[in-house]
């Protein structure tokens, strides 16, 4: 199938266009000559690849992070409306991937429970000194 050079070529490959925000679908269609099942095999055999892989991905969120700043950083002095509309439709888009690659940085808290734990002093309580 592959020699063992092209495997490892391949690989960095795939973490190298993953860090730099491309999905695991364009690159198997586009770049490499394994298909997604075929990666995902490997990621199952391969620790050390395995181990690229997700801090390929969680470089993967930053990319989109910076992405969202460069969009408002590259909007005129005064923008149009439709200019701003495209800012944020961009943004949205890109926090939607980022929440969803690194959901724990990036991900909404709105599914967070809130505990409220009553710390107030008990009252009518007597403490029994029994020296």
């Amino acid at each position: 199938m592959y020699n063992v050079i092209d495997k490892e070529t391949l690989k960095d490959n795939i973490i190298n266009e993953i860090t730099n925000g491309k999905s695991l679908a364009v690159i198997c269609n586009n770049e490499s000559s394994l298909s997604s099942s075929e990666v995902y095999r490997l990621l199952n055999k391969d620790e050390q690849f395995r181990d690229r892989y997700v801090r390929a991905r969680e470089q993967q969120a930053l990319f989109y992070a910076e992405k969202m700043q460069q969009t408002i950083a590259d909007l005129p002095e005064k923008p149009t409306r439709e200019e701003v509309d495209k800012c944020r439709l961009s943004i949205d888009v890109d926090k939607f991937i980022a929440a969803r690659l690194l959901p724990k940085v990036y991900g909404s808290n709105q599914n967070q429970t809130n505990i409220q734990v009553n710390v107030s002093p008990v009252t009518g309580m007597q403490i029994i000194d029994e020296d």
